[in-house]
């Protein structure tokens, strides 16, 4: 058959075709075992055959194939990938739709049959989407077909738009671009739409709606979308009353319709048009369905479990972003009437469950722990009350159940999987119970905070991730599996939900707990003494604390509940670099322009522009403050600076040492004080409008989404009146091309800053404003990069954050000289690094420089190129060790030319050795450090 598909006779082509078609659909799942995989070739070649009917058989031969990716085995699916790979159906499938599309009828099946056949291979093949998204034409044509009054065509064109959104710069692309997609996706949501093409449309827009960014995006149109859900929501109850059962079809419509609902899980205005649309009454009936006549929602009973999973999951998001004067009762439109019932049976089954020692029921546990944590008075009381009730009534015999079964598992050096999800679920009781007085203290009498703080410790030492994705599929589509470049979006809770459980219950636990009162007497033991003393295990759980509140890497939700830890042993905040080096300015009293005058006579030399960017109403009297919840714009930086060189005075009703802590909170992000003086600084911090420290001072957890509060001076850059010192972009740079060479087109532009700002940051500046020399009092600072490389080093001064070229499809699509233009940067930036002391920017430099060059050889070697020429031996080393395992052939094809003998002989160095390591069969393939020796012998 392989053969006769080749032949170029229209007359054996035909039936050829046809009897190739026929036959893939005899075999169906027994197609591997008799090499079908052999026939994609040419069936992709036939693609673009002139004849119609040949190029239509083809297509519904190579989709019968292709239809089978999922079902075999893994062997099999990289047979068959791979035969794809070396065809070249998708260059012909893209020459096909670059054509203005006929939407002629004849036509029709033939442009179905290819748009299936692009859907499944982006779906398989990831770097596929950023290619097709970015042809115009291929684009354009799906628009065109899109419009086509065929359900089958819109369908396919509504399959390869999900397959486009799965690699997330695409999505963000489809959404940049105006509203067609949005407004697309919306259309086909409509209950005019038949069901097949409506489930499609909300497939598609639970793709683009991954992140935030994509509701954010779809504001405008939110409200129409909202309303389409809740309809597709609610048709089965008219289904069921008319015919006494539910279609296949109507089952996949709610459960899509609920997964497209989780945008509930971000907070918005949407939420208050799902509770306009009565979203709990449409969950208490489609619960109470469910619950009385599961058998006859669907043929597939894990349908039935998947929605009572989702209608529990939508539950705890809307208990979770609800406000907190929400009350169904004093409604006058009755929103939310049937809420107290939806309450009242999810958590009376989440205490069957208890009742019952179940545990596999993660979503249930999840919803109630939510519930009880709102924000919203009404859903706390509803469901507390009834946790309470059944307290009352009952022993403590299920949870001692499960607190036995944790404190098994925190004896085992590892978790194995199949008891993941049972840990997760008695986490998540943990953390429940742990918020009721009754209960905490029979968890604290089993050592529930000991328990917890080891799951803690193991999780930090062994790096080993459980993200909630991983234990709850009924999150997931027949997508989520191939999914790229949505790295950068992370869940509030983040990617370790055993830490995050661990520290959310810890977070209720610990005032009450042994670690507190022994981390206090044996810090005030060490104080009185002052001698060394021996680690306490306290002292060990708060320093694990620290970690994490310091480590960006961890999730917001993470942080901020290890904040609300570590608030206990009286810590508030987040360390950061910056506040490091903002702590150094505040404590030697460099540069200092503003005293705050106490009625003691006491004051404190601080810095009017950082107060000016971080807490304003202190560059004022406090008395003088006319409502606390003035605004900041109200002191803009502009007006408050006309007040710099000058005292503050305070009266006797501030509290000097409240003031103390608050302006080591502004310069550093972070404070420690003894918990007896938290009410005056928790005053004074509401009297400035200092939100951050207000929350972080209570130890309650902020709202669901809270961003970390960031040690942020940016704002301090928008007035140039007040600066003290400019920098001006002095170097020579291959700005635009790695054939060019020259200044930058902005070097001259010159950014005004501040000189404590550039003190505090850098040895080499500190020591350059103390030496006394004449280029210590100028005004103008040259720096010896571009213009755009001083926006990145600006940027990291003020805020310690450097903007880096987004990682994934875009960058690895990117022109080759515009990537070569935003790496030179990061070289540039490391070698002022070196020269300034800069240590955090350069490992930072150094960091971008890893991720992005990796897997481009190219790049590599127009990196060691300039990375040489200004002696970055460290970079032309990460260079070299990323292209060895190429020498050979790019030797060969003179890719290496344009290096220096010595730069290639270092590659051919790191070469042999990795091909040593290789012969010598060590099993491990570990980077070569032969590069490292040579680069070491020319230093």
């Amino acid at each position: 058959m392989e053969g006769i598909l080749q032949s170029e006779h229209v007359t054996v082509l035909i039936p050829a075709a046809d009897v190739s078609r026929m036959l893939t659909h005899f075999l169906g799942d027994s197609l591997c075992k008799y090499g079908a995989s052999i026939l994609i070739a040419p069936l992709s070649n036939l693609l673009t055959y002139p004849r119609s009917e040949i190029a239509i058989v083809c297509g519904i031969s190579l989709n019968c194939i292709l239809k089978k990716l999922k079902s075999v085995s893994v062997s099999d699916q990289e047979e068959i990938l791979g035969a794809l790979r070396k065809s070249n159906a998708f260059d012909n499938i893209v020459a096909i739709l670059e054509d203005d599309v006929t939407c002629e009828d004849k036509l029709l099946e033939y442009y179905t049959e290819i748009t299936i056949l692009l859907s499944t291979i982006l779906y398989w093949f990831p770097n596929a989407r950023y290619a097709t998204w970015s042809n115009v034409n291929v684009i354009s044509s799906l628009g065109a077909l899109c419009k086509v009054p065929r359900i089958s065509l819109t369908m396919a064109v509504l399959h390869s738009y999900s397959a486009l959104a799965l690699c997330g710069d695409v999505a963000l692309k489809l959404l940049e671009n105006g509203t067609t997609i949005v407004l697309t996706t919306l259309h086909f949501m409509g209950s005019s739409q038949p069901d097949s093409t409506r489930i499609e449309a909300f497939r598609l827009y639970q793709n683009l709606t991954r992140s935030e960014g994509g509701i954010i995006v779809t504001k405008i149109n939110t409200k129409p979308i909202v309303k389409s859900v809740i309809q597709a929501m609610s048709e089965w109850h008219g289904q069921v009353e008319y015919t006494g059962k539910i279609t296949t079809q109507k089952a996949t419509l709610a459960l899509e319709a609920c997964r497209s609902a989780l945008i509930l899980r971000w907070p918005g205005e949407h939420h208050e048009y799902f509770w306009d649309l009565g979203i709990d009454k449409v969950l208490l009936r489609l619960i109470n369905f469910l619950k009385d006549e599961k058998s006859k929602f669907s043929r597939n009973d894990g349908d039935s479990e998947r929605l009572v999973f989702l209608i529990w999951e939508l539950l705890g998001w809307l208990a979770t972003h609800c406000e907190e004067d929400f009350d169904p009762r004093s409604s006058k439109n009755g929103i939310g009437g049937h809420l107290s019932d939806l309450i009242k049976l999810t958590c009376l089954e989440a205490l069957e469950s208890v009742r019952r020692q179940c545990s596999h029921v993660e979503p249930l546990n999840r919803a109630v722990l939510l519930m009880v944590s709102s924000p919203c008075n009404f859903i706390v009381g509803c469901a507390s009350g009834i946790l309470l009730e059944f307290m009352e009534k009952h022993s403590f015999e299920w949870l001692r159940h499960r607190l036995n079964r944790l404190n098994t598992l925190a004896t085992q050096s590892s978790i194995p999987i199949p008891y993941i999800h049972e840990l997760i679920v008695n986490l998540t009781s943990l953390a429940l119970y742990s918020s009721f007085e009754r209960s905490k203290s029979f968890i604290l009498q089993y050592e529930g905070p000991r328990v917890l703080s080891y799951f803690i410790r193991m999780h930090l030492s062994s790096g080993r991730q459980v993200s909630r994705s991983s234990i709850s599929p009924h999150l997931l589509n027949g997508f989520s599996g191939s999914l790229c470049c949505w790295g950068n979006v992370e869940e509030w809770e983040g990617k370790d939900l055993i830490l995050f459980l661990s520290l959310w219950a810890l977070s209720h636990l610990l005032p009450r707990s042994d670690f507190v009162k022994n981390f206090k007497e044996v810090t005030e033991q060490h104080q009185s003494n002052g001698t060394n003393f021996e680690i306490s295990e306290a002292h060990s759980v708060v320093g694990r604390l620290q970690v994490i509140t310091s480590d960006e890497s961890f999730s917001p939700g993470v942080r901020w509940y290890a904040a609300c830890c570590m608030s206990c042993f009286g810590l508030y905040g987040f360390r950061s670099e910056l506040g490091r080096r903002l702590g150094k300015a505040l404590k030697e009293n460099e540069f200092t322009d503003v005293q705050l005058v106490f009625s003691n006579g006491d004051n404190i030399r601080v810095h009017g522009i950082v107060l000016a960017a971080r807490c304003p109403f202190l560059l004022t009297p406090i008395d003088s403050h006319p409502k606390e919840e003035a605004s900041k714009e109200e002191h803009g930086i502009e007006q408050l600076c006309g007040k710099f060189n000058k005292e503050v005075h305070f009266s006797a009703n501030v509290d000097s040492y409240a003031i103390e802590k608050l302006v080591e909170f502004v310069y550093t992000g972070f404070l420690e004080m003894h918990p007896d003086d938290m009410k005056k600084v928790k005053r004074l911090a509401r009297k400035c409008n200092m939100q951050d420290l207000k929350i972080i001072i209570s130890g309650i957890p902020p709202k669901w989404c809270s961003p970390i509060p960031a040690c942020d001076l940016s704002s301090a850059l928008t007035d140039r009146d007040f600066s003290d010192a400019t920098l001006v972009a002095t170097g020579m740079t291959e700005s635009c091309s790695s054939s060019y060479s020259g200044p930058c087109s902005h070097s001259m532009l010159p950014v005004h800053v501040h000189r404590i700002i550039l003190w505090c940051s850098s040895d080499y500046l500190c020591a350059l404003f103390r030496s006394g020399m004449r280029d210590s009092c100028s005004q103008i600072i040259n720096v010896p990069i571009c213009s755009k490389s001083l926006d990145k080093l600006v940027s990291w001064f003020y805020s310690g954050v450097i903007p880096v070229p987004r990682a994934g499809c875009s960058w690895d699509n990117m022109n080759p000289e515009l990537q070569f233009s935003e790496l030179h940067v990061f070289v540039e930036l490391f070698e002022l690094a070196e020269m300034w002391f800069l240590e955090d920017l350069k490992e930072k430099s150094l960091c971008v420089l890893r991720s992005h060059m990796k897997g481009n050889w190219r790049l590599c070697v127009n990196i060691i190129k300039i990375a040489a020429e200004r002696s970055q031996w460290p970079i032309v080393g990460l260079a070299v060790d990323y292209i060895a395992p190429m020498y050979p052939s790019l030797r060969d094809q003179g890719e290496l030319e344009v290096l220096s003998d010595k730069l290639q002989n270092t590659i051919g160095a790191a070469h042999a050795q990795l091909s040593l390591e290789l012969r010598l069969g060590h099993g491990i393939i570990t980077w070569p450090h032969g590069s490292r020796q040579l680069i070491d012998s020319w230093r």
